[in-house]
């Protein structure tokens, strides 16, 4: 088995997502996991949202907004232009929209893990689909449903026995077919389904 990861800076824009795709064709006969940041200072950008967010600033909707279009100009710069291809990224867009709508209810690390969190989900997914678009066979995992934390939201501590047991069920069935895992880095959830984060570099 092979495991590679890809940061940040790899997947900033379409050209590196591109690269990627060609390191992964080298490898697809391998039993093969990537691993995969938020694309470029993306972080840095959902730091900003949570920020206005938490400070009720007016600018929130902006920063957001600058998030989604960044996306989708990935998206599209990868797959095409048609619109329909934006419905591969709503769920997730609604995932921190949800969020927003309602004031801050709860402490700032725990608005910072759901909201933050988003980057490595966005990223992955458009990932995903350019390498399925380049026929490379691969299952998108919601890394959320395998790293479990306990409840240290921005500093997550791994519970290795319940991961290990979570990694056997779901991703060895995987790469055992011949099929790339793409997953998160960086993210996990408690056993009450509650997103977190590992720490800034917790991908490593």
């Amino acid at each position: 088995m092979k495991v590679f990861k890809f940061g940040g800076a790899s997947i900033k824009d379409v050209e590196g997502i591109k690269n990627v795709a060609n390191i992964i064709k080298k490898y697809r006969t391998s039993q093969l996991i990537v691993v995969i940041s938020a694309s470029g200072k993306i972080t840095n950008a959902l730091e900003e949202v949570v920020n206005s967010y938490t400070k009720g600033h007016e600018d929130l909707n902006t920063k957001w907004q600058y998030v989604k279009d960044y996306h989708l100009a990935l998206l599209h710069g990868l797959l095409g232009e048609d619109p329909s291809l934006d419905d591969l990224l709503s769920d997730l867009f609604a995932e921190v929209e949800w969020v927003l709508e309602e004031p801050p209810a709860r402490a700032y690390d725990y608005v910072y893990d759901q909201i933050v969190s988003i980057g490595e989900l966005l990223s992955t997914r458009i990932v995903s689909n350019y390498l399925n678009r380049e026929n490379i066979t691969n299952k998108w995992v919601d890394s959320r449903d395998i790293i479990i934390t306990d409840e240290t939201y921005r500093e997550g501590k791994i519970q290795w026995e319940e991961t290990l047991k979570k990694t056997n069920e779901l991703i060895t069935p995987i790469i055992k077919e011949g099929i790339v895992c793409v997953t998160q880095g960086f993210i996990g959830a408690t056993k009450d389904n509650e997103t977190t984060t590992l720490g800034r570099e917790g991908s490593d």
